[in-house]
């Protein structure tokens, strides 16, 4: 049963959301009404946590419809309730100031897993973990964190990986032999991902040219927009959205241009919204991460690392509007990357 409601709102849609909700052992996948959250059934739904079970809270930086990055955790946390009949709840829109708080919260209403969902909580998560060792922590980086809290998860998203593969795709693809990158915030696993493309055009790119620029928003979509503009005018054909409803701005962008662009997306797939100027998408599927975390804390193990990798919770939707037999040279890289063959470096150094 849900016990709290948090102090402010976040309005995505209007009268549609509120700042948290919760759900019992057995509810459907029903976003939060405007009104004060309840539990709704699911047929034949009684709570069937165990007494004394593992509860789990979730905190999500954005709201759960975005299609992006904090739907896809609102997806595995029901996947997480269905597979072990456990309570969750989360909220949403959680500024990362507040993290300490609202985990002190949700802690005082019996939940002892707390999974921030996003690198921008990290530090504060990792703080409170310290604070707090009775509890289990959950956070997401890229690389190893030193001095690791034994009651803290990682969940290594592996960002590097999968961009170096995009960087391949997107110079390979490009026929003005110019590609950008656009990022949101500047935090370390965005430059993560730019250096990774970088090491990529060097291996695959020729004299291809990278440009990497950032907005300052992960969702501001006319700031997506007038970056995305700037450097197709600078002759950029294939762009590379690191962003969440921000890549909608870069896709408006590709659309509104006379001639070929292309918009590579991440997390999920938009090539719905601009289907001829889709190019792929980087998936994500955190429920993989979270339930393996979820059982290995059930059988006892208090901390570590789970990785995710192409493969295992990372892939790459089917490529469009390239030459068809771009496909099988990618999914060769893609093979190399697996296997170890191919070695791309982890480098979170900022850039200018």
């Amino acid at each position: 049963m849900f016990r709290m409601t948090c102090s402010a709102l976040f309005l995505f849609v209007a009268a549609l959301l509120t700042a948290c909700a919760a759900f019992s052992s057995s509810t459907a996948p029903v976003p939060p009404s405007p009104a004060m959250p309840t539990t709704p059934p699911l047929p034949g739904g009684e709570n069937s946590a165990p007494p004394g079970g593992l509860r789990l809270a979730a905190f999500f930086p954005w709201v759960i419809v975005d299609g992006d990055y904090n739907n896809l955790g609102y997806v595995a946390l029901l996947a997480l309730q269905r597979q072990f009949q456990t309570d969750v709840t989360y909220l949403q829109s959680v500024d990362p100031a507040d993290l300490h708080v609202l985990m002190d919260a949700m802690a005082a209403d019996g939940y002892t897993v707390l999974w921030a969902h996003g690198s921008q909580f990290l530090a504060a998560a990792l703080d409170y973990a310290r604070q707090n060792p009775e509890l289990y922590v959950i956070v997401e980086n890229e690389g190893d964190i030193p001095d690791l809290p034994p009651n803290v998860w990682v969940i290594d998203r592996n960002f590097h990986e999968g961009f170096y593969v995009l960087g391949a795709l997107a110079a390979r693809a490009s026929q003005t032999g110019k590609i950008g990158y656009l990022g949101g915030i500047r935090l370390p696993f965005s430059y993560i991902e730019a250096h990774a493309i970088e090491q990529a055009v060097a291996d695959f790119g020729g004299e291809t040219e990278f440009q990497a620029v950032w907005t300052g928003d992960l969702n501001d979509a006319d700031a997506a927009r007038r970056a995305a503009d700037r450097l197709i005018a600078a002759d950029v054909d294939v762009l590379l959205g690191s962003l969440n409803q921000g890549v909608f701005g870069v896709l408006e962008a590709a659309r509104a241009k006379e001639g070929r662009v292309l918009v590579i997306s991440k997390y999920s797939d938009k090539s719905s919204y601009a289907p001829e100027q889709s190019l792929t998408s980087l998936l994500y599927d955190f429920s993989i991460p979270l339930a393996a975390i979820f059982q290995r804390i059930e059988s006892g193990e208090t901390g570590g690392v789970y990785r995710m990798a192409l493969g295992n919770g990372i892939s790459l939707t089917p490529l469009h509007n390239v030459d068809p037999a771009l496909q099988a040279e990618i999914e060769a890289i893609i093979a190399g990357v697996q296997s170890g063959e191919v070695k791309v470096r982890q480098n979170s150094t900022p850039y200018p």
